[in-house]
């Protein structure tokens, strides 16, 4: 899929996803916005919610032969075209967008990570658990972990979604 396509990343106006989303595609671009299911809590219940993994961004692809990029610019739903010290948008690395999408479902949800195995770190990026840096203790499934967190100086067991999570390199 992203063989022969020029990715950039366009930053989108304050609620300006759809009308972004629709427009670019509109005039023939790619667009890619990976997702991850989060939980959100509102008072005693929680629901669970798609959230993009970049807020506020949101990755273009167009074709390189003609690199339309001012267009993308010029977009309803788009504040800018992030660039990187020059004044012309800078592709983004073949690799970043491969691996990105690798990652992902054919509706850009982010799958857990599959190099996962028990006595790695994890850090919980979402629910109850957040921010928290745990231990894998137990794989019961592709998507439920058992870890072992300290709380409050003792050692605490939680049964967490694997797509809650983000596996930490040593």
């Amino acid at each position: 899929m992203t063989t022969s396509i020029l990715w950039f990343l366009a930053q989108l106006k304050p609620n300006g996803f759809e009308r972004a989303c629709s427009n670019l595609e509109r005039q023939d671009f790619k667009i890619f916005m990976p997702v991850r299911e989060t939980l959100i809590r509102r008072g005693r219940s929680s629901q669970k919610s798609k959230q993009p993994l970049f807020p506020g961004y949101i990755f273009v692809g167009t074709d390189p032969s003609n690199p339309k990029w001012s267009c993308i610019n010029n977009t309803v739903g788009v504040s800018r075209l992030v660039s990187f010290g020059k004044n012309e948008p800078a592709p983004l690395p073949k690799q970043l967008i491969d691996g990105l999408m690798a990652r992902c479902a054919d509706d850009f949800d982010l799958l857990p990570p599959d190099n996962l195995s028990i006595g790695d770190q994890v850090r919980a990026v979402s629910g109850p658990f957040a921010e928290y840096v745990a231990t894998i203790e137990t794989i019961s499934n592709e998507t439920r972990l058992g870890i072992l967190f300290d709380c409050m100086g003792q050692k605490t067991r939680a049964v967490i979604n694997s797509s809650n999570i983000e596996k930490i390199e040593a």
